[in-house]
């Protein structure tokens, strides 16, 4: 069950604004024989004056159950799992958040921590700061923040967004092709005109961004091989 300070206190305000708000862990996914995704989630009671403890315990109140909940029904959906925190004893769930994030997108759902949700969108996220989780690509010409690997692969443009590695601290060449948490602020800047009538125009810019240099959360992977065939 999800219990940081911070996810709690996200979830108490949308429901203090009317949302229905619905908290779930990796191994509450599940992907159903007709390719859709579903989920067991908790859901807090009717109570919006709750302070942040009384929100958390009432989730976790077994009274109330979980909701049987397909993604497809959520209107936006938030990822903030520890990959770092399951390595020992839940090795399985490193990825999966990940990939239910991935398929999440798929159906339609707006994952705001997933690049390809900003490279979609990247007017809704101009000036926000945002976690989002992916594959740190460095290479001549192809700067970014790829959804996937496979994504990576295949060249999507729309799953992947600008990112200049060279003013990371923390980030060299080598970290080519590793999954990463980062932590900056969005803009959409790249081939959109500016107020004052520029427009940025990067070689190295695989779509929309930049992403800000902001820091490293955490590294989840070591750097995987290149693409078994040459890319787009």
């Amino acid at each position: 069950m999800l219990n940081s300070t911070k996810q709690v206190r996200l979830a108490l305000a949308a429901a203090r604004k009317g949302h229905d708000t619905w908290l779930i862990g990796v191994d509450d996914f599940s992907h159903r024989a007709d390719g859709t995704v579903a989920a067991h989630a908790r859901s807090a009671a009717d109570n919006h004056r709750a302070s942040e403890e009384e929100f958390l315990e009432s989730i976790q109140d077994d009274e109330y159950g979980c909701d049987d909940i397909s993604i497809e029904d959520l209107d936006v959906l938030l990822m903030r799992n520890e990959p770092a925190d399951d390595m020992s004893e839940r090795p399985w769930a490193v990825t999966s958040g990940v990939l239910f994030a991935q398929l999440s997108v798929a159906a339609g759902v707006l994952v705001v921590n997933d690049p390809a949700s900003l490279a979609n969108a990247p007017q809704q996220f101009d000036g926000r700061q945002v976690e989002v989780t992916g594959l740190l690509v460095w290479e001549f010409e192809n700067l970014g923040l790829y959804q996937s690997y496979g994504a990576y692969c295949r060249g999507g443009e729309k799953a992947v967004i600008y990112v200049d590695w060279g003013h990371w601290p923390g980030v060299t060449k080598a970290d080519s092709r590793r999954q990463v948490i980062v932590r900056g602020t969005f803009r959409n800047r790249v081939g959109v005109a500016q107020p004052n009538g520029s427009i940025l125009i990067s070689t190295g810019a695989p779509s929309p961004g930049p992403l800000e240099p902001g820091n490293i959360v955490r590294w989840l992977s070591r750097p995987a091989k290149p693409c078994p065939s040459a890319r787009p």
